[in-house]
């Protein structure tokens, strides 16, 4: 995949996205909030990041109970300020810690009992590659005590437009 890079807005792009998601997550009573400054940029291919973001809540929302809350969030690193940081946090019942490391692999999926929905396992092997071709990282792990996962994506920050 040849990635066109542009600087784009974070929020805007979320916002976007989001905006796309809302029959899905209302389909399944989920609330998506935003918490997405304002003003932070960066160099993007609007496919396929947008592919992405759609990939990562398509998953919190199928993947979590009816009535959850998924929060999309973003912020500059505070151990690099040239590193920004994207989370999606749902109240899904996460990934065994066993699993944790597998489910970027093509075709593995966590076992579908502890699931409502089926998928074919290459969605997280696609946001892998993705991730790592934005010079990225993107690191899974289960809220504790709250029930959930956490999805991180670390990637460079752009100076605004």
């Amino acid at each position: 995949v040849q990635l066109t890079l542009h600087t784009v807005e974070l929020h805007a792009v979320v916002q976007a996205t989001v905006k796309n998601l809302r029959l899905l997550a209302e389909t399944w009573d989920a609330t998506i909030e935003i918490a997405v400054p304002r003003g932070l940029y960066a160099a993007l291919d609007l496919h396929s990041f947008s592919h992405v973001l759609i990939n990562l809540i398509d998953n919190a929302i199928k993947y979590g109970p009816p009535g959850q809350l998924i929060q999309v969030g973003a912020r500059p690193s505070t151990a690099s300020p040239e590193i920004l940081i994207l989370w999606i946090d749902d109240e899904g019942p996460g990934i065994p810690e066993d699993q944790l490391a597998l489910v970027t692999r093509p075709f593995y999926r966590v076992n579908s009992a502890r699931t409502q929905a089926n998928g074919t396992g290459l969605g997280m092997a696609i946001v892998q590659r993705l991730v790592g071709r934005y010079r990225g990282a993107l690191r899974l792990r289960n809220r504790t005590p709250l029930p959930g996962l956490e999805v991180t994506i670390e990637f460079p920050l752009a100076r605004s437009l």
